[in-house]
């Protein structure tokens, strides 16, 4: 397309595709000697968009939000943005970018307080979005039973495996001397399909290894934190749901008795978290789903995990804040400790803190204020 002319310009700086028919699109506009008037998308196929309408104004050119095609389109080359005002019009080309999420993320900072309504009208779409998409793609794939669990399990501990697979191995070597697992159902769920074969390989040995008796599910396509969490708690058998990180082990025999008591004596309590501490035993500030109890029938009831947060701490607290709704209580059990080894089984996704803070106070804004007071 012909380069911008001298009296102004358009740069696109990301482009991602939401899905089909949905797109972020994130730049800057301008014109030295006369405001830019309308500003145009091309799709591969023709197509023009309209965005003046569609996206968010931020100030001294710049622009960020979500559009909408009339017709699907999927290529990836062969985009162009059209910027037009008195001082003439400008023209560049743009392709596709990969990993929407990292953008919407960081784009919260754009949007400081919510002033341009760039979080509300287009993040949150988005990312709610592609939450759905990844929910839709991400089903059992397939389901490997290593030795046999009981037939009544107490406890039905579900474990999302992330980066690190081979930390299992750690994990399996504490929980096989531990004779409270005995009771337990241990299921361990591959969020990322890459990572199956190696998982498999390496649960077989442990299993010859350990015999600690494990349920292997694998996902059909990459899946995060809570999701691999949702997954798990379907195929679980048990009253009861433990979500425990893989980078997260016992510090001694005793914490998950110590945290079905917590529940077994109150029955206005209907979750339980433990106290988490680093390898040098610094306490963690919030366990969030690193290690985290619940009463299956409280959490089905109250929907389960929220699934968009982006951070496991905070869809533990939007948990903890729906169960709060229903009448249900959270315990918190400091005699049942377990070491975090600082965060190697999660993706640490940095990015999601704005907006996983700008989501919570969003939808508990309310009960938050009424805290205060």
């Amino acid at each position: 397309m012909s380069s911008a002319a001298p009296e102004g310009g358009v740069t696109v700086k990301r482009l991602h595709r939401i899905d089909e028919r949905s797109f972020y699109v994130r730049g800057r506009c301008w014109g030295e000697t006369a405001p830019v008037e309308a500003l145009t998308a091309v799709t591969p196929e023709g197509e023009r968009v309209e965005l003046a309408d569609q996206v968010c104004q931020l100030g001294e050119g710049a622009f960020a939000g979500r559009f909408e095609t009339a017709f699907p389109t999927r290529g990836s080359e062969g985009w162009g943005f059209e910027a037009r005002g008195g001082a003439g019009s400008a023209e560049t080309p743009a392709a596709l970018a990969p990993d929407p999420l990292r953008t919407l993320f960081a784009d919260v900072a754009l949007d400081p307080g919510g002033a341009t309504e760039l979080c509300e009208r287009h993040l949150h779409p988005a990312i709610t979005r592609l939450a759905e998409l990844r929910r839709a793609g991400a089903v059992v794939a397939e389901v490997v039973d290593f030795g046999a669990a009981p037939e009544a399990p107490a406890v039905a501990i579900v474990v999302p495996l992330l980066r690190r697979v081979d930390l299992i191995e750690h994990q399996l070597a504490q929980l096989s001397a531990d004779p409270e697992l005995a009771g337990c159902e241990l299921i361990y769920v591959v969020a990322d399909p890459e990572q199956a074969e190696l998982a498999g390989e390496l649960a077989s040995e442990l299993h010859a290894l350990y015999g600690l008796p494990f349920r292997l599910v694998s996902l059909s396509g990459p899946g995060d934190l809570p999701l691999a969490c949702a997954q798990g708690a379907r195929l679980a058998r048990a009253p009861r749901l433990l979500f425990l990180g893989s980078d997260v082990l016992p510090d001694r025999p005793g914490w998950l008795a110590a945290l079905a008591a917590a529940l077994d004596a109150d029955p206005a309590l209907a979750a339980a978290a433990p106290k988490l501490l680093y390898a040098d035993r610094r306490p963690l500030e919030a366990t969030g789903l690193a290690c985290f109890m619940v009463d299956r029938a409280a959490f089905e009831e109250a929907g389960g995990l929220a699934g968009d947060y982006g951070l496991g701490e905070y869809e533990a607290s939007d948990l903890s804040r729906r169960l709060a709704a229903a009448g249900r209580e959270l315990a918190y059990v400091p005699e049942a400790e377990l070491l975090h080894l600082e965060g190697l089984g999660a993706a640490p996704e940095a990015l999601a803190g704005p907006y996983a803070r700008w989501l919570h106070e969003r939808r508990w804004a309310g009960q938050l204020a009424e805290a205060a007071a």
